[in-house]
């Protein structure tokens, strides 16, 4: 945006969420090893400086990154191919002479479902983005991308392997609409008793640090599960006169909100 005369520009975090839902439903990624190897194998910061024109976070969890309920201890799933490689043998998958992983005769194989939309071509790019990463672990990936109507059937059958998506986020925690059994969000159809305990004990928290405290372990205990296989949180932008300077902005949602306290540079 530097490239422009007299413009200036401020980036802020956004509430928009993006993963990966593999369907839980079939065999392939019920296998837990299996779940992490494919989150070593993305390359995530690759994928936010091509696609997302450095426009994002890294995000694992659907867990804002700034906020103070944010666990930065747990587990993570940084680039790691070696990482990845070693798992997929470990669970049975062996490289072949066709570059692809097989066990017990069948290729590790799956589709990844997305949207289609030429106005915003970037679901698909990502798609296709993670299918060439995926490949160098030896794994084939097919992108499915769909027309907005078609997708929308489609998840409501619980018709795909895999679902790339995201969610706008609210700014009251709340995991059990992404990791719950039954969650509206839980595109994964993750299910786990552990899961659900840990979410109850978490809604019926009044105490401040208690809840951070529960959050804390929930976080852990999702970065050993991988429920779905998190990417990034979108950052925006606000395009501005270079004399102005805008202050405050936290959320997208908040942009304005602090309008008042915005001035310009001496002399205009």
């Amino acid at each position: 945006y530097t490239t422009f005369d007299g413009v200036s520009y401020y980036e802020y975090q956004s509430r928009y969420y993006d993963f990966l839902a593999p369907n839980l439903k079939k065999s392939l990624f019920q296998d837990l090893t299996l779940r992490q190897a494919l989150s070593y194998a993305i390359d995530r910061s690759s994928l936010i400086s091509t696609v997302y024109l450095n426009h994002g976070i890294i995000a694992e969890l659907p867990f804002t990154p700034d906020s103070f309920l944010n666990n930065t201890s747990i587990v993570r799933y940084d680039y790691n191919l070696s990482q990845a490689t070693a798992l997929l043998e470990q669970s049975g998958w062996m490289l072949q002479e066709d570059g692809i992983r097989y066990k017990n005769g069948k290729k590790l194989s799956f589709t990844i479902t997305c949207l289609s939309n030429d106005a915003d071509p970037v679901r698909k790019e990502t798609a296709q983005t993670i299918r060439k990463q995926l490949a160098l672990a030896g794994v084939e990936v097919t992108v499915r991308a769909l027309p907005g109507d078609e997708l929308a059937q489609a998840i409501a059958d619980g018709d795909y392997e895999m679902l790339l998506t995201g969610y706008y986020l609210c700014d009251v925690p709340s995991a059990a609409f992404a990791l719950s059994a039954g969650g509206e969000g839980n595109l994964s159809f993750y299910r786990d008793a552990e899961m659900d305990r840990l979410i109850k004990e978490c809604a019926q928290m009044t105490d401040k640090e208690a809840f951070s405290e529960c959050y804390a372990q929930l976080q852990a205990y999702a970065a050993q599960q991988i429920p779905h296989i998190g990417l990034l949180f979108h950052r925006q932008t606000l395009l501005h006169r270079v004399e102005l300077v805008p202050m405050n902005i936290v959320r997208d949602t908040s942009v304005y909100e602090n309008i008042d306290k915005w001035y310009f540079t001496s002399g205009h």
